[in-house]
């Protein structure tokens, strides 16, 4: 979980001092323009999952198809990672009596 963090906090960063437009890393949102009733954001949930696993194994078959020979170090790690959130949510917490 700290890896995933530690990325997409480098990626706000980058993104906050880029030079110009069409500079620094893609970080793109969507949501939506009001709430959702339970049945729609169980459908959202669903889309979420289905497309964005696609979009996973998609560019992950691209990384495995394209990135070829050995190793080289020093070289950096590139990868994409996809969140969905529910603005207000919080994830219960243990007691800490």
């Amino acid at each position: 979980m700290a890896r995933v963090v530690e990325n997409f906090l480098n990626t706000l960063e980058i993104n906050l001092h880029k030079e110009k437009v069409g500079s620094g890393r893609f970080e793109r949102i969507v949501l939506s323009d009001r709430g959702l009733n339970d049945e729609q954001m169980a459908m959202f949930d669903e889309v979420v999952r289905r497309r964005g696993q696609e979009l996973l194994e998609e560019l992950d078959d691209w990384l495995n198809s394209n990135i070829k020979g050995e190793e080289q170090e020093g070289t950096p790690i590139a990868g994409v990672g996809i969140f969905h959130f529910i603005e207000g949510e919080r994830a219960p917490r243990e007691n800490q009596d």
